[in-house]
């Protein structure tokens, strides 16, 4: 997929969205960029995302872009994600179900696709998700037309799991809560269920319609095995736009 289907298919969501949701509805949008650096960044990066969606009801569906500032990748729109959530009660316990499509380019050559379900269980101030996914590297038109390469030359990862455990400071309703969770998602990547990150959290609600956050991040190379180390760290400031 090409940048330019990207934004197009982002645009063309936001204002499907915006046609068809009824008065009731909420959106909300989410504004950050992520600076940082890995072992394979050469040196700092910097990407700005927007993720913006609304509440219907009991049901959320959220749309998501990726641009990279400044990478040693060969790319500037580096990521698409659309998610669909369901939320309901449970023997008076929240729960949600999450179903996702992340589209993130590493470079002009190659991608990478996730697809799958998460299912979320608020309990006290601990946040529980866990889920199954399938993620696939393919070759973009063109690498395969340059190199010659067979248009099904890809590799598709099956059932990988996906999870988040993290602990909230306060309730989800106070008017700031810190928060530290060890997961193998975030927005626009999935990791190796042994490579977590490590995230902490602050967010800050400024009156009704904005709040600020500020994000930290921690990647590391194997869990549970002899090979844990260093490879990456990343800090999000963002801000958040409710509107009724």
């Amino acid at each position: 997929m090409q940048p330019l289907s990207l934004t197009t298919l982002y645009l063309a969501i936001l204002i499907a969205l915006l046609q068809n949701t009824p008065a009731f509805a909420q959106w909300q949008s989410s504004l950050h960029a992520d600076l940082g650096a890995n072992n394979v960044s050469e040196g700092v990066f910097i990407r700005m995302a927007d993720v913006a969606g609304y509440r219907f009801g009991n049901n959320i569906i959220e749309a998501g872009i990726q641009v990279d500032l400044m990478s040693n990748r060969d790319v500037f729109f580096s990521g698409f994600l659309v998610k669909a959530t369901r939320e309901f009660m449970i023997r008076n316990r929240p729960i949600s179900v999450t179903g996702l499509y992340a589209f993130t380019p590493f470079s002009s050559l190659m991608h990478e696709i996730n697809r799958g379900v998460v299912a979320s269980l608020i309990h006290k101030q601990f946040h529980f998700e866990l889920g199954t996914g399938f993620r696939t590297y393919a070759y973009n038109k063109k690498a395969r037309d340059q190199y010659s390469i067979d248009q099904n030359a890809r590799i598709t990862e099956k059932w990988n799991t996906l999870y988040t455990i993290s602990y909230h400071l306060k309730s989800a309703d106070h008017p700031w809560n810190i928060s530290l969770a060890v997961t193998n998602q975030d927005y626009f990547i999935v990791q190796q269920e042994t490579n977590p990150l490590l995230k902490l959290s602050g967010i800050c609600n400024l009156d009704d319609r904005f709040s600020v956050f500020l994000d930290a991040f921690y990647q590391q190379a194997g869990l549970f095995n002899i090979n844990i180390h260093y490879f990456g760290f990343y800090i999000r400031p963002g801000i958040v736009w409710h509107i009724n």
